[in-house]
């Protein structure tokens, strides 16, 4: 399905995902209004490439890459119009690796994005005080 990628309520892209579930991503196709916010993509990518890859299975990917996004509120809207209740929404520009944007749509159930939190814990090695109840 074709879906409207939206930047503080501004249309700045569209993209086909099919499904729509888990980590979704694909091909962004950029409308003029993306120029806007193309830098806000780029830095959010140059971030995550500075980040350790061998640290992504004990981290969340889509939590990290949201929080480098500084360009404002992006929202992926149905062909309905109406907004899509997504975690979080996201723009890597791929340009120089594979020839175009790319956006990753954070469709996981809450409980699937607290099992990945929970591998960023600290383990305290059995250290409780009593055994938990």
């Amino acid at each position: 399905m074709e879906y409207t990628i939206t930047c503080n309520g501004l249309s700045i892209g569209t993209a086909r995902l099919a499904p729509l579930a888990g980590l979704a991503h694909a091909e962004f196709r950029s409308l003029p209004a993306y120029a806007a916010v193309e830098q806000h993509a780029e830095r959010a990518t140059g971030l995550v490439q500075q980040q350790r890859y061998r640290e992504y299975p004990f981290r969340d990917f889509a939590e990290d890459l949201a929080r480098t996004w500084t360009g404002g509120r992006l929202a992926i809207v149905d062909p309905r119009g109406a907004e899509v209740a997504a975690a979080s929404v996201m723009i890597v520009n791929a340009t120089r690796v594979r020839g175009g944007a790319r956006v990753i749509v954070d469709m996981r159930p809450d409980t699937a994005r607290v099992a990945a939190l929970i591998h960023t814990m600290p383990s305290d090695d059995g250290g409780r005080s009593r055994p938990a109840a």
